[in-house]
């Protein structure tokens, strides 16, 4: 029962916050809004509410009188975080940094919360079909009990009693209201004793109260922070502050030249007694030439560039930014720009911004924060402030790299605001999208269609992410089908079909102390059918694909670095008493194995300098568009060029991803020019009468299969008709779903929910499936 109330509580705090961020203590300031879900920030402010409402209040939580009202004063209060400002209780604290709720006492002893929240470029049903109510485990909401308007507000008001075991009755007071800017939520929650009190003295006023920030003028991040020696602030801020803000207008200068920012101690979120590698605790150091081009800020290098010393754990990489100039800035300019810290063993990405000011000879200090993450275990925020050296010079083949830059520009998959998708289908149809899947745990949904995506906004702890597009991903076995594959379909395309039939063992010295490698094809290894493995070894009738994968023999397996390293690992798995192709049993070690093999083949035709992923950016994903796709290889000891490991290691952005889905729904042929083997695509994508081996994972429509590195589960349509749907899918929640009808639904997240079917009701919501 303790675990029951506990979950019940948990999932109460989770529904009334907001995106998972830390509530702004009461402190009267001035803060911009989030920025919207597009790439470009808005430079219009959002319109201010007035404080005139009147509204019938909720029923009373009980028919017994209560005791009069204590006076309690109420405070200004801002949420850099959310974009918000309104009121609340004097002495209320912070109860959780994390999730961002303001109480009076210690839960359960004292239930009184206050919660305000809003997602820019949401509406209602979504936040409530998404939020609200899976965390309750309703249906549908109560009866509404009244409504307040409030300047361009009109809050529609609940009130909800929830039974909570061991304690008792929580009295909740919910407020939604929303405008073409986004959704807004106020919620305070209160024991009988104390509902009615608070419900007038807290909730009624902090609805009233509730507005959005416009922003008036750049009080953080200002040139005095940037031209700093060391670091000057109190944690991180919205990320708004890191683009133009106020009177802004194009840069006074152009930045060409190389960057040196030395690795440092940054600050992070970490509470205090928590035990952590110092690497974690260090900015990767690097050096790498930027240049300017129009009013966008280049990296030449976009690749994973290592840190330039040997403190960090972490490596970076760079992607494109943009430069401007502010009238505050003492005559310099402005530049900000994205990037990821990934991890040597673990396809984990921490997304951040940086910004400093230049000119023609100088740079300030160099400021970032990183407030996102696709990575389960752990969420952290960093930020900092470092010295930086900047050389002035050409960056050699800069004409060459400003020419790549203007096709990948050119190239560039249009995305379009979710909200977009309002105007011609049902809200509630797309509020359902992600299910019970929380905003805080998303680093990406949204779908594909029409050759252009439709992008929910980028949400991080401390506002949208501003650069949605150039965000990137930890797709983990996403990369088995985005890297894998497409490089085992090119190769057939190049070499014929039959390269799905060729031995391991004829590729990759085995070292094994059993046969069972001996007759593993390349197919064998890439449908996860190698007939290796340690755990389980007999037929289970449903199967349990999993097993091997969950040993943790696995993890040492990630953690080894060199390609012989994992080569011994893989290795010394036992071989199961059934042979290849018989029994899926998902392993990652088999996609290593097919690397290194597919690796080998195409030297053995193409020369001892040829390498699989080379071949893959340079014949496939360049002519699509994607000129930059960094990927984990194994670090060899001699410094030389690893293997990439491909059961996870892609990076990908959501541009990638709809160019790579785009390609695949062409049958392989992009501009009349046939890349990949169509013939085996449309195996992959169940297009054939083969349909691959059971999972042994069930809906209510049946059993799911795993072919060549495409999961697929049945799915029985509103016309009657079944389908087996092929999808990628990645650890913590990453989904790519190639629906009937061309639509292609996708989604990053860290919450270990695996999202299908409603995302696949929405795609059929939008389009009917065809009879197959």
């Amino acid at each position: 029962m303790k675990k029951r109330w506990l979950l019940t509580v948990l999932a109460l705090t989770l529904l009334l916050t907001g995106c998972a961020q830390p509530a702004a203590s009461p402190t009267p300031t001035e803060v911009p809004p989030a920025p919207t879900a597009t790439d470009e920030p808005t430079a219009e402010p959002v319109p201010t509410a007035t404080i005139e409402p009147t509204a019938e209040p909720a029923p009373t939580a009980t028919s017994e009188p209560i005791a009069e009202p204590v006076g309690i004063e109420l405070v200004p209060f801002v949420d850099e975080n959310h974009g918000i400002r309104s009121v609340a209780p004097e002495g209320w604290s912070k109860v959780d940094t994390d999730i961002g709720v303001l109480g009076r006492g210690v839960w359960p002893q004292d239930l009184a919360r206050l919660y305000t929240s809003a997602y820019p470029g949401m509406n209602t049903e979504w936040m409530i079909a998404t939020i609200v109510l899976p965390a309750l485990g309703m249906d549908k909401l109560p009866q509404g009990v009244g409504k307040l308007e409030s300047g361009p507000f009109t809050w529609e008001l609940y009130y909800i009693e929830a039974p909570i075991p061991d304690i008792g009755t929580l009295f909740v007071d919910l407020a939604f209201a929303e405008t073409e800017a986004g959704s807004y939520m106020v919620a305070v929650t209160a024991s009988q004793d104390d509902y009615a009190v608070l419900h007038d003295a807290v909730f009624l006023p902090a609805v009233r109260s509730l507005e959005p920030i416009a922003y008036v003028h750049r009080d953080r991040v200002t040139a005095k922070e940037l031209m700093a020696s060391e670091y000057q602030g109190d944690g991180p801020v919205n990320n708004a502050y890191f683009m133009p803000m106020g009177e802004s207008a194009l840069a006074l200068h152009d930045l060409e030249g190389t960057l040196t920012v030395p690795e440092f101690e940054m600050y992070d979120s970490i509470p205090d007694g928590v035990d952590v590698p110092p690497g974690q605790r260090h900015f990767p150091g690097f050096s790498v030439g930027f240049f300017t081009y129009e009013q966008t800020l280049v990296p030449a290098i976009r690749q994973i560039v290592p840190s330039s010393a040997e403190q960090s754990a972490w490596g970076i990489i760079l992607s494109p930014g943009r430069i401007w100039s502010e009238a505050g800035d003492n005559g310099m300019s402005r530049a900000s720009f994205p990037f990821a810290l990934v991890a040597e063993d673990s396809n984990e990405t921490h997304n951040g911004i940086a910004t400093l000011l230049y000119d023609e000879t100088q740079v300030s200090s160099f400021r970032f924060q990183v407030v996102q993450e696709t990575a389960a275990w752990r969420r952290v925020d960093y930020w900092g402030q470092s010295s930086v050296d900047y050389l002035p010079n050409s960056i050699e083949n800069r004409e060459a790299l400003a020419s790549q830059f203007a096709a990948e520009l050119s190239m560039q998959t249009p995305i379009r605001p979710w909200s977009d998708l309002r105007e011609d289908y049902d809200p509630q149809l797309l509020a359902a999208f992600n299910d019970s899947l929380h905003p805080s745990n998303i680093s990406a949904a949204g779908l594909v269609m029409d050759a252009a995506i439709y992008l929910q906004p980028c949400y991080t702890r401390y506002g949208a992410f501003p650069y949605c597009r150039h965000m990137r991903h930890g797709s983990f076995s996403v990369s088995k089908s985005m890297g894998a594959l497409v490089a085992m379909l090119r190769l057939a395309e190049k070499h014929g079909a039959q390269v799905f039939e060729l031995k391991i063992a004829d590729y990759v010295e085995v070292t094994a102390d059993h046969d069972g490698w001996e007759a593993v094809t390349f197919a064998d290894a890439l449908n996860m059918a190698s007939g290796i493995g340690d755990d389980l070894p007999e037929r289970v009738d449903p199967n349990q694909v999993l097993v091997d994968e969950d040993d943790p023999k696995f993890t040492t397996f990630m953690e080894a670095r060199s390609a012989q390293e994992k080569l011994d690992i893989a290795f010394s798995y036992a071989n199961y008493p059934w042979g290849p192709g018989e029994v899926a049993r998902y392993n990652s070690v088999n996609t290593f194995v097919l690397s290194l093999a597919m690796q080998n083949f195409l030297r053995s035709k193409e020369g001892p300098d040829a390498d699989i992923w080379d071949m893959v950016v340079e014949e496939v994903f360049k002519p699509i568009g994607i000129y930059h796709a960094p990927i984990m290889r194994t670090l060899e000891p001699d410094g030389s060029t690893g293997i990439p490991i491909f059961g996870w290691g892609l990076y990908p952005t959501v541009d990638d991803v709809a160019k790579v889905a785009i390609l695949l729904r062409n049958g392989g042929q992009h501009q009349g020019q046939q890349l990949l083997h169509a013939g085996k695509l449309a195996e992959a994508l169940r297009q054939t009468d083969v349909v691959g081996l059971p999972t042994g994972e069930f809906n209510d429509h049946g059993e799911g299969t795993y072919l060549m590195s495409f999961w697929s589960m049945p799915y029985r349509s509103a016309d009657g008709h079944l389908f087996q749907i092929p999808y990628m899918s990645g650890f913590g929640g990453n989904r790519v779903i190639f629906n009937p009808n061309g639509i292609t639904t996708f989604v990053f997240s860290d919450a270990h929910i695996y999202l299908f079917e409603s995302m696949v009701q929405v795609a059929e919501g939008i389009e009917p499936f065809p009879a197959p």
